[in-house]
C-alpha cells in the first residue's frame, strides 16, 4: 500500500537527500570556509539539519495506517519503465533516525582540530555523501535507484577509510573496495533478472518495487533460487554473511573510530535491509527452500566470529568479529519464519539497535586511542582510575552490546532466539540452544574487553596525546566527547526500557515483507494460507511485548 501526498511530503523526501549533499558541497568550496572550525561547523550543522528533517518525517508519517507514505514519483525514461521513486514506510523511517543521528554525532566525535581547512572539508563532504546515499537506498521505490545509492556508498566509504584512516589503511580500504565491487556485480544480475521477468510477464518495462513485487513471485523455483543466490551474494558482503565476512574485521583496523562507527553502524545494515525489501517478499520459494541453508550460516558465523573474537589481542578488530558474529544473529531472525514473526521483527530492531550500540563502542575505543596510541589490550588497563567519565560509557555501551537487560541490545537478541525456537518448520531449538551458546561467548569476549581497558592496575605503554606528565594526569573525556556518547546512551536506555514502540510499528511492515513466504509454507505444508493481516496483528505484537517485559523483569 502507498499513499500518495504531493503538498507537504513533496519537499520532504527530495529535501532528505539534498540537505546533506548541499552540504557536501558548501565545505569542499574553497575560499568559502577558510578556517577548520567554520568547516567543522557547517558539517555538524548540516548533520543536525539532515536528523531535523527525519524527525519531521517520523512525526508525517500516519504509524496506523502503515504502509508506504510520502511517496514522490518523477518518470524518467518511461519507455524503459525508470523512474525517481522515493517514499518511507515503518522499517525505512526506523533506520534513517539511527543514520542521521550516527552521522552528527561522528562529526562532532571527530572534532575540528589537528587537520586544515582543507582536509576537514575533504573529510565531511564525503560524510555527508554516504549519509545522502544511505538516506537515498532506505527511501528508495526503484530497484534501480536502489542499486544505484546501495554501491554509492561503496565510494565514501572507500576514501573515508584509505584518506583518513589509520596503519594499515590503504590495504583496509582497497579490501572493501573489492569485495563491494565484486558483490555489486551479482546485485545487478539478480535485480535485472526480476525486472527482466516482469517485463516477459507483464509486458511493459519497470523498475518500481511494487510493480516488481506483484510478477517476481511468480518465477519458478529454480529461477527464484538462481536470483536467490546471485541476491545473497550481493546483500551477503554487505551484512557481512559468513563466509563473506573477511573483508570486515580488516576494514575495522585500518579505519578512524569516526569512520569505523559509519562502517559498523550504518554501511553494514544496508545488506540485511536488502534482504528484507527485496529477497524475501520476491523470492518467497526460494526463502523457503533455503531458510535452513542460512539458518546454518548464520549459526557458524554467531559461534566461529565469536570465538575468533575472544583471542584477539586489537579491540576494533574484536568489534569487527563482534558485528559478524551479532548480524549472525539477524540472519537467524529473517529466515527464521515462525507463525508470529517474532524472528523477523526482532531482527529489525536488531538492525536499529545494533549501530546505536555498536557505535558507541568505537567512539570509546577511538577516544582511549587519541589518549595512548593504542588498541591493544594487554598494553593499556586501569583506565577507570584516571577517566571515570569514559570508563562509565565504555562498560555502558558493552553492557548494550552484550544484551544486558534494559538495554536495547537485549530486545533484538530476544525475539531472535524466540523466532527461531518457535520455527519448528523451518529452524527450531538446536538452532536456538546453539545460538544460545553465542550469547554467553560474546559476553566472555566483550567483558573480557571491559575488564582489560577499565578496571586492574593503573598501566598505558604511552600516552602522547593526552597532555599529561604521567599516566596519573591523563585528561577524562571532554564536554564534546560526552556530548558525542551521551545521544547514543540515551537512545539505547530508552529503546531498552520502552522497545514497545518500536516494535509495535516495526511488526505490521516486517509481517508484510514475509507473508508470501509465510504463505508459501504453510500452503506447502497443508497447513492452509495465513493472511499477511493476521501475521501483522496487533495481538501478536502485544505477545511479543508481553514476553519482551516478563524476561527484562
Amino acid at each position: 500500500m502507498e499513499l500518495m501526498d504531493t503538498t507537504f511530503n513533496a519537499w520532504l523526501m527530495p529535501a532528505l537527500l539534498a540537505v546533506p549533499l548541499v552540504t557536501a558541497l558548501l565545505v569542499r568550496l574553497r575560499g568559502l570556509l577558510p578556517t577548520t572550525q567554520a568547516t567543522w561547523s557547517a558539517g555538524f550543522v548540516g548533520g543536525l539539519l539532515t536528523l531535523g528533517l527525519v524527525i519531521v518525517a517520523m512525526l508525517a508519517y500516519d504509524w496506523r495506517a502503515g504502509g508506504v507514505q510520502m511517496v514522490i514519483e518523477a518518470v524518467w525514461m518511461p519507455q524503459l519503465g525508470l523512474s525517481f521513486a522515493l517514499g518511507v514506510d515503518a522499517l525505512s523511517l526506523w533506520m534513517m533516525l539511527v543514520t542521521a543521528l550516527i552521522m552528527p554525532v561522528a562529526a562532532l566525535a571527530s572534532d575540528g582540530r589537528g587537520q586544515n581547512a582543507e582536509e576537514r572539508g575533504a573529510f565531511f563532504c564525503w560524510l555527508h555523501v554516504l549519509l545522502a546515499s544511505m538516506l537515498g537506498a532506505l527511501m528508495a521505490r526503484d530497484v534501480i535507484l536502489f542499486y544505484a545509492f546501495f554501491e554509492l556508498t561503496l565510494l565514501p566509504t572507500y576514501v573515508l577509510i584509505g584518506r583518513f584512516g589509520h596503519v594499515g589503511r590503504s590495504r583496509a580500504a582497497t579490501t572493501v573496495f573489492v569485495y563491494g565491487f565484486v558483490s555489486a556485480l551479482f546485485t545487478a544480475a539478480g535485480l535485472a533478472y526480476i525486472a527482466v521477468h516482469h517485463a516477459s510477464l507483464a509486458g511493459f518495462w519497470s523498475f518500481r518495487i511494487d510493480d516488481l513485487l506483484a510478477t517476481a513471485p511468480q518465477m519458478s523455483a529454480s529461477e527464484q533460487g538462481w536470483v536467490f543466490l546471485a541476491l545473497m551474494l550481493g546483500f551477503g558482503v554487505k551484512t557481512p554473511l559468513f563466509p563473506l565476512h573477511n573483508w570486515l574485521p580488516t576494514a575495522h583496523q585500518g579505519s578512524s573510530a569516526d569512520g569505523a562507527v559509519d562502517l559498523a553502524a550504518l554501511v553494514l545494515k544496508l545488506g540485511p535491509y536488502g534482504i528484507l525489501r527485496i529477497v524475501l517478499p520476491m523470492l518467497p520459494l526460494a526463502v523457503v527452500e533455503y531458510a535452513p541453508l542460512l539458518g546454518v550460516l548464520g549459526v557458524i558465523a554467531i559461534l566461529y566470529a565469536g570465538l575468533i573474537a575472544w583471542v584477539q589481542p586489537d579491540a576494533k578488530s574484536l568489534i569487527g568479529y563482534s558485528s559478524v558474529s551479532h548480524m549472525g544473529f539477524v540472519v537467524l531472525g529473517l529466515f527464521a519464519l515462525d507463525a508470529k514473526n517474532i524472528g523477523s521483527v526482532g531482527a529489525a530492531a536488531y538492525l536499529v539497535n545494533h549501530g546505536v550500540a555498536v557505535g558507541g563502542l568505537l567512539l570509546c575505543v577511538g577516544i582511549l586511542y587519541d589518549r595512548f596510541r593504542t588498541r591493544e589490550l594487554g598494553e593499556v588497563s586501569g583506565v577507570a582510575k584516571v577517566m571515570p567519565a569514559w570508563a562509565f560509557f565504555f562498560v555502558f555501551f558493552v553492557m548494550a552490546s552484550v544484551g544486558l537487560p534494559g538495554l536495547n541490545g537485549f530486545v533484538g537478541e530476544l525475539l531472535t532466539l524466540m523466532g527461531t525456537f518457535l520455527s519448528r518448520d523451518v529452524l527450531g531449538p538446536v538452532y536456538a540452544l546453539l545460538a544460545g551458546l553465542g550469547l554467553v561467548i560474546g559476553a566472555l569476549y566483550l567483558l573480557r574487553l571491559a575488564a582489560s581497558f577499565a578496571f586492574g592496575p593503573l598501566k598505558a605503554v604511552s600516552y602522547p596525546n593526552s597532555g599529561a606528565s604521567s599516566v596519573d594526569d591523563v585528561r577524562d573525556l571532554s564536554r564534546r566527547e560526552v556530548a558525542s556518547l551521551a545521544p547514543l546512551a540515551l537512545f539505547c536506555l530508552v529503546f531498552g526500557l520502552f522497545p514497545y514502540p518500536m516494535l509495535s510499528t516495526l511488526s505490521p511492515a516486517v509481517s508484510e515483507m514475509t507473508a508470501r513466504a509465510q504463505q508459501h509454507l504453510h500452503t506447502h505444508q497443508g497447513d492452509g494460507v495465513r493472511s499477511a493481516s493476521d501475521t501483522s496483528s496487533s495481538t501478536d505484537v502485544l505477545v511479543t511485548e508481553r514476553l519482551v517485559l516478563e524476561a527484562s523483569e
